[in-house]
């Protein structure tokens, strides 16, 4: 399993609460660098406070072929996987088996 570190800005007055969806997806912003894009292994539930915080998701990598990722700076997909999955074996036999 990875970790994503994910900065969050909360520009109100309050803790903010929300969820980070399981399936959500992740790629590495260099795609030169040939590195695994990550999914979120379970919803995590997330409440921040006022301004900038980091917070650790838990994920698995998508792409078997590819490297692991390496503290590479990554961006949110438009995709999420909706596949069922529990695990990283999971996860690389939904991503082979659609191709």
């Amino acid at each position: 399993m990875y970790w994503i570190d994910l900065e969050l800005e909360n520009k109100m007055n309050l803790p903010q609460t929300f969820v980070i969806p399981k399936g959500t997806t992740f790629e590495v912003q260099d795609p030169g660098l040939r590195e695994q894009s990550l999914v979120v292994a379970h919803d995590i539930p997330v409440t921040i406070p006022p301004g900038v915080h980091v917070v650790k998701v838990p994920a698995y990598c998508m792409n078997r072929d590819l490297s692991s990722p390496s503290r590479a700076p990554g961006r949110l997909t438009p995709f999420r996987m909706v596949a069922a999955y529990q695990s990283q074996d999971d996860v690389w036999n939904i991503v082979n088996n659609a191709r």
